[in-house]
């Protein structure tokens, strides 16, 4: 690097550490440039200490907690500012005003400008996506009380062309070419969203630089015939990407590609060449400092690393033909944002480079097939990039069970990496040890048993796989689809030959709703009425759109599979309580019997009696909707606890309690992870993911 380049890394290192509270890294500066004074020149010393000193004083502004709005009804004003994920539907952002930041929920975006609205504060304070809020407001009623900019309303008017031309409620498909363009997912599915975040996919639908790079190709395409000066292209290239980072609803990494882009181009414009490297620096401090918060987003985050492992990529390993060079820029982005990931959610995935290379040209075509179609209203063009992005989605489906590696596969993975390149001596060598590496994580991946049950983990609800002689029954789904593909294709579960749905609540149905059409389903085993709920109305429909059968089982009704049996034991009736009416199964394994509850409570508990139980799926999460008794003599020698994180005190201590007194060996699924218990001629073997809770 340049010593301005230098400089300019040290002053971007130097705002973020001072805006993050790092004490310490005036220390570690300190002592490189003592060890190399090269590293760290004169210079580079002066800019980091005033951008550090710059960086604190923001810190301490940004930390200023605002004055809370008062709880109850409230009038506040302001402009819109952060489009924010709103899991319980609707619209959620942030809104500045004179009252300061508040996070308002909608119905709708309320639109560019400013705007007046009318609800109730919950009067919290709280800190979401880095910024102080002054409390939450839902919205009642919201009034425009000024037009926005030029570029806001520009914006607003090509994003409702773009949404209404692609149509994202028409299919995954179409949802996710407006990802693509403008970064909203909503018409993307939670499966499709996991698929893409284990398959190492999820950036494509983040709008970054190559994002403003279409549309700013775009724009000197059309106004080329204008043959304009110098002056008047900078004119129209700002005001562009004033416009697209308005379209995009300013996420972190638009931020980022946009003022890069500016950066790069003032400098051209003013006769300054600026390495790629000095823009990123000269942006990543010049935004922490304006926007302290972004020093918090993950998005911010990953987009610097990211381009910063697309710089040294080029820098030190150029050459080669497109290929090559796509491959390149995904590993070393890959392995730019890897420790961040890790860092984060525990895994990266090992197939995301190759992922990538088959899934880049595909997003890029579709997204310029898309942003044309959408803007000239050509449908046919739209209908090619909604089959491109389909392809997208089958790559992201192929590579998601592929497996993810920790920190010591990304250690290992990494020397090896550094040694091929560094030493191209050890390259055959490296290369071995690296096949090796990989073969062994491929081959650590979990598998059902032959026979026997898997409890999964998939949180607050139950999910457990039942496995006889290669036949696979699902009993209940759990509250989330995307965890429930994650953990059946953990272990290497493909189709599904029966579901079975115990009630209606969607902590047991919502996720089997979720994965038809993701994962094939024989048939399907219900006895829902007389309740309805929302997930149970999915179930039915998703299934009667696709033709899967769906059966009520009565009573005694069985399935068997060579020496295993399946028998349905109630619902004995209707009953008036949902978790009463649970399907409940006894699975006899290897004469092993694994009484499988549902949710049932007291009442259907006196209804139903099972002579001698091995393993009881304990009803309703440990809940104190048992009876003492009961538990007792159905404990057996393991009980398990299908639960996750709650706020209902599940499971209740006594319940516990209950099931060792009576001489069961309890294991619970929040602290132990997926439990599998296989069988052979010494009994069951019960082998937890996360033995003791770690």
């Amino acid at each position: 690097m340049t010593p301005v380049a230098r400089a300019a890394v040290a002053g971007a290192s130097a705002a973020w550490g001072g805006v993050a509270g790092w004490w310490w890294a005036p220390v570690v500066v300190v002592a490189v440039s003592l060890w190399r004074r090269s590293v760290v020149g004169r210079a580079g010393r002066l800019v980091f200490a005033v951008a550090f000193v710059a960086g604190v004083a923001a810190g301490i502004i940004d930390s200023r907690p605002p004055a809370p709005l008062s709880a109850g009804p409230v009038v506040v004003e302001g402009r819109v500012e952060m489009e924010l994920p709103a899991p319980w539907g609707g619209w959620s952002g942030v809104l500045s005003g004179a009252d300061g930041s508040v996070l308002l929920r909608a119905d709708a975006h309320p639109g560019v400008g400013r705007v007046r609205v009318t609800g109730e504060s919950d009067g919290l304070s709280r800190r979401i996506a880095g910024r102080v809020m002054a409390a939450t407001v839902d919205a009642d009623r919201i009034e425009s009380i000024g037009g926005g900019a030029v570029h806001e309303r520009a914006a607003d008017v090509l994003r409702r062309r773009i949404v209404a031309q692609l149509d994202p409620g028409s299919s995954e498909a179409r949802g996710l070419l407006v990802g693509f363009l403008i970064g909203d997912t909503s018409g993307v599915g939670p499966v499709v969203e996991d698929e893409m975040r284990r398959s190492g996919l999820s950036h494509l639908v983040a709008v970054s630089g190559s994002n403003v790079a279409l549309f700013l190709v775009a724009l000197v395409v059309v106004t080329a015939p204008f043959s304009m000066r110098p002056t008047g292209r900078l004119f129209v290239i700002v005001n562009g990407l004033l416009v697209f980072g308005a379209l995009t609803r300013w996420e972190p990494s638009v931020i980022r590609a946009s003022a890069m882009a500016g950066v790069i181009g003032l400098g051209r414009f003013a006769g300054i060449p600026l390495e790629p490297i000095t823009a990123l620096a000269l942006v990543t401090g010049g935004s922490v400092l304006v926007e302290p918060g972004l020093s918090r987003s993950l998005g911010f985050q990953l987009s610097v690393l990211a381009t910063a492992g697309l710089i040294a990529a080029a820098r030190c390993w150029p050459g080669g033909g497109a290929v090559a060079r796509i491959f390149k820029a995904t590993v070393a982005a890959q392995a730019a944002v890897a420790p961040l990931l890790l860092a984060v959610f525990g895994t990266v995935p090992l197939l995301s480079p190759v992922a990538n290379l088959v899934a880049i040209p595909l997003v890029t075509v579709a997204t310029a097939l898309a942003g044309i179609g959408a803007a000239l209203g050509l449908g046919v063009l739209v209908s090619l990039a909604e089959i491109l992005a389909a392809g997208f989605i089958v790559v992201a489906r192929i590579a998601a069970p592929w497996p993810q590696i920790g920190w010591v596969g990304f250690g290992l993975l990494a020397a090896v990496g550094f040694l091929w390149w560094r030493h191209p001596p050890l390259r055959r060598l490296s290369s071995v040890v690296g096949a090796v590496a990989i073969a062994v994580v491929l081959l650590s991946g979990g598998r059902a048993p032959d026979t026997g049950v898997v409890f999964l983990d998939v949180g607050q609800g139950d999910a457990i796989v039942v496995r006889m002689s290669g036949v696979t029954m699902l009993v209940d789904g759990g509250p989330d689809p995307a965890r429930l593909v994650e953990r059946l294709g953990r272990y290497g579960i493909r189709r599904i030959d029966i579901a079975v749905i115990s009630h209606v609540h969607s902590d047991h149905a919502a996720g089997v709703a979720g994965i038809i059409g993701r994962i094939p389903i024989g048939r399907i085993w219900v006895a829902f009425e007389p309740h309805v709920t929302t997930a149970s109305e999915s179930v039915l429909e998703r299934a009667a759109d696709l033709g899967i059968p769906v059966q009520t089982p009565s009573v005694g009704a069985r399935l068997t599979v060579g020496g295993d049996v399946v028998e349905v034991i109630g619902p004995r009736r209707r009953y008036d309580g949902p978790n009463d009416q649970s399907i409940v199964l006894v699975a006899t394994l290897s004469g092993h019997r694994i009484l499988l509850s549902g949710d049932i409570e007291t009442v259907a508990q006196s209804e139903l009696h099972v002579p001698r139980v091995d393993i009881l799926k304990v009803p309703h999460q440990g809940g104190a909707t048992s009876h003492a008794s009961w538990l007792r003599s159905h404990s057996g020698r393991i009980a398990v606890i299908s639960v996750g994180s709650n706020d209902f005190g599940h499971p209740v201590p006594w319940v516990i309690d209950t099931l060792e007194d009576a001489g069961a060996l309890v294991y619970r699924t929040d602290r132990d992870g997926d439990i599998v218990v296989a069988f052979d001629s010494g009994g069951p073997v019960v082998s937890p993911s996360h033995p003791g809770g770690e």
